[in-house]
């Protein structure tokens, strides 16, 4: 189904009322290209805080340290499913 809404302040409000059934629901957004500013987030940083943030990306983005002769113990094994099911939201 497609309704129009209008993004205000960090939020999507409907031009005509929409009950949904369920408290939270995946949906997809068009945005119009010229609606969406291109600048640069780490525009003006010097080079040693570029060098930190992209430091700190690659921790956050690094996998897991898992051993092949460990056991994965039942806690991180229900971490890395919690992680799985955060990524397809």
């Amino acid at each position: 189904m497609k309704v129009e809404a209008v993004y205000e302040c960090g939020q999507l409000r409907f031009l005509k009322p929409v009950t949904l059934r369920e408290a939270r629901v995946k949906v997809v957004v068009e945005i119009p290209d010229e609606a969406i500013s291109n600048s640069d987030p780490y525009a003006g940083l010097d080079e040693e805080t570029l060098a930190m943030v992209a430091a700190l990306d690659a921790i956050r983005n690094a996998p897991p340290p898992v051993d092949d002769g460990d056991e994965v113990s039942e806690k991180l094994a229900q971490r890395f499913a919690a992680f799985a099911l955060r990524k397809d939201i």
